[in-house]
């Protein structure tokens, strides 16, 4: 039987929920909690919107100073964990409904949209480095660099690689020097190197330096496509930059320009490929016998009238595919 009034609301107050109510039960608790004035508390529209506001906060300064996205991503989740738990401690404890769903949605879109931003910045900064880069180094050069740096890194100490080495130089350039007006020798030459460059790049090579008026390039030193496909390469390079010489030679004396004419020298053996130079500046190139006579080859050019000189070791992995004229 039911006892007195105030026994009986007592008793059903603090009775533990144990199982899903009935619909007596359910009238029951409402008059023990109308009898006793345990109603539920919730907050009003300005405390919802500054839990909403708060958890965006929260995660926009969370994203901020946390660079790490697996830091960020577990204080995300670990935000969330602790969220519920003051929910409904504060539920159990004092009867008081603290907004859940919003504050967590709106944490979790501002977290997403921070992670989009950061990732979004991140590519645009790569790319940005990617191109300032490629102004100064070979493409193939920063794709090793940015793509895969482990294996880079690898290969600063000094590896021994076989290559094949391009030297190409403009005839009588320090003599026109002398003569011609500076700015335009400076624009005649920036499109002359503009042009000789790409087809470096064009054939999977490698911009090592210029050497004044010199161009310097290496085919295996980053990425080898096989020695003999390095060296045919190097020479399809070497013809392809004859043939942009004789279009810029065209079109050079209706502005009043010289015509430029180049000897090209090109040879292949083992290198030493690494990093080299002082402490405060460093520069990725090859060294070695074979770098030597590269550039003794183009010397040559000058001493027998021709363009092109292959050495006989390239001259032996491009025979089946160019037609060589003879020896020196």
């Amino acid at each position: 039987m039911v006892g007195p009034a105030g026994n009986w609301s007592q008793d059903i107050h603090t009775t533990p929920y144990l199982s899903p109510m009935f619909g007596p039960e359910v009238h029951l608790h409402a008059m023990a909690a109308a009898l006793s004035g345990s109603f539920i508390g919730e907050m009003d529209s300005g405390g919802h919107l500054a839990l909403i506001v708060g958890a965006a906060v929260l995660a926009f300064l969370m994203f901020a100073w946390l660079p790490s996205p697996l830091w960020r991503f577990g204080l995300s989740v670990l935000g969330i964990g602790l969220y519920f738990v003051v929910v409904k401690q504060v539920y159990d404890r004092s009867s008081y409904f603290l907004l859940f769903a919003a504050p967590i949605l709106s944490f979790g879109t501002c977290s997403v949209l921070c992670l989009v931003q950061g990732f979004a910045a991140t590519l645009v900064e790569k790319i940005r480095t990617r191109s300032m880069l490629e102004r100064y180094v070979s493409q193939n050069f920063v794709r090793e660099i940015l793509d895969r740096p482990g294996e880079f890194e690898e290969s600063l100490g000094g590896t021994r690689k076989k290559c094949s080495m391009l030297f190409s130089d403009i005839r009588g350039f320090t003599t026109m020097t002398e003569s011609a007006d500076s700015q335009a020798l400076v624009v005649q030459l920036n499109e002359y190197l503009g042009r000789m460059v790409e087809c470096v790049f064009r054939n999977h090579g490698t911009l090592d330096k210029f050497i004044g008026d010199a161009v310097m390039a290496v085919w295996g030193n980053v990425q080898s496509r096989e020695e003999r496909e390095d060296a045919a390469d190097a020479v399809k390079t070497a013809l392809e930059m004859l043939e942009e010489l004789k279009v810029l030679n065209q079109g050079w004396p209706a502005r009043s320009l010289p015509e430029l004419q180049i000897g090209i020298g090109i040879n292949h053996g083992e290198v030493v490929v690494g990093n080299m130079g002082s402490p405060k500046r460093k520069e990725f190139t090859v060294i070695g016998d074979a770098v030597n006579l590269a550039s003794r080859l183009e010397g040559v050019t000058k001493l027998y009238g021709l363009e092109l000189v292959l050495g006989e070791s390239v001259a032996e992995l491009v025979r089946d595919r160019f037609v060589c004229s003879g020896w020196i």
